[in-house]
């Protein structure tokens, strides 16, 4: 046509390389097509969903969860074979999650808790009661021996587990406050601290002599260690800013943690993305005093290093 600029030459053969492309997928996602069965909403009912694997700290004991068309169940397995053996036998489609799977560091004890909805927006232990039952199923925190048995319940109310090294000992979070109970179920739990806020984000110390915590008081938190009912908390470092995710050097002299700004001022712009300013800090785990290892660049996006912060060989 008059006045038409003329398509380049190498615009022209991208053209062709993309149409062959996409002629040569199409052929490939019709053949795969055909070779499966047809797709029904019974076949995407009935698709198990394997989640939460976790291993011992010693040996080659594993463990995790499969949701097999709502029924909830908790699989081990062991090396060198690690053929899969189902540990526990809920056999209704009743809404209840499994988290927390955790196997104590001997290999001995699945730690988990049941119930509660730990993907909601406000509140993890609210009863998830789907089959409106006039009694909702309770939050529990339960262990079932590796090698076989009936789930024992360990406490009503009680969440995020951490087993102690000896692999005796369970700490958990119930009402905004730490507890202990023998991973057994022998003796009924007990408190273990009471502190302002809420407490949680438990880690033993390597020894399994204290434990380090996260006290959250709103816009601000602290982390602490508890060492015996005899001996005051040990707050590290106390400042205005917002403290977590404690992680403990292997001989337990020092503590690494995150530090954040306090939240409050003046209120930020919805739509204005804005850097989250973090830093590494370590302390003396004897004197609670720290000072700042590294602060990240301010960019974007932000991180509050979260779980994926570890100490590695080397210190």
């Amino acid at each position: 046509m008059p006045g038409k600029r003329p398509v380049p030459k190498r615009h022209s053969v991208s053209m062709t390389r993309m149409f062959r492309r996409t002629t040569l997928a199409l052929v490939v996602l019709s053949v795969d097509a055909s070779a499966q069965t047809e797709l029904t909403v019974e076949s995407v009912r009935s698709y198990a969903f394997p989640q939460n694997l976790t291993a011992a700290a010693t040996g080659s004991r594993v463990a995790w969860t499969i949701n097999e068309q709502g029924r909830r169940n908790i699989y081990v397995a062991e090396g060198p074979d690690y053929a899969a053996r189902k540990l526990t036998s809920y056999d209704r489609d009743d809404g209840q999650e499994l988290t927390s799977v955790t196997l104590s560091a001997d290999g001995q004890w699945v730690v988990f808790v049941r119930g509660g909805e730990h993907g909601s927006n406000w509140d993890d232990l609210v009863p998830v009661n789907p089959s409106s039952l006039p009694t909702p199923a309770k939050l529990q925190l339960l262990a079932v021996p590796f090698a076989g048995g009936e789930p024992r319940v360990l406490t009503e109310g009680g969440d995020y587990p951490a087993i102690s090294p000896n692999s005796q000992t369970v700490a958990f979070e119930r009402d905004s406050q730490i507890w202990t109970v023998p991973i057994d179920g022998s003796v009924a739990a007990k408190r273990l601290l009471s502190a302002r806020g809420d407490n949680g984000g438990i880690q033993w110390s390597p020894d399994g002599s204290r434990l380090a915590f996260v006290s959250s008081r709103g816009d601000h938190s602290f982390v602490g260690i508890f060492t015996n009912d005899s001996t005051p908390i040990l707050w590290i470092a106390p400042a205005l800013a917002r403290d977590g995710s404690p992680r403990w050097s292997a001989d337990g002299a020092r503590i690494v943690f995150v530090r954040r700004a306090a939240s409050g001022g003046a209120p930020a712009p919805i739509l204005e993305r804005r850097p989250s300013a973090w830093a590494l800090w370590v302390a003396d785990a004897a004197s609670g005093t720290a000072r700042q290892l590294w602060r990240a660049p301010e960019t974007l996006p932000g991180s509050s290093g979260g779980s994926n912060l570890q100490w590695v060989a080397g210190d």
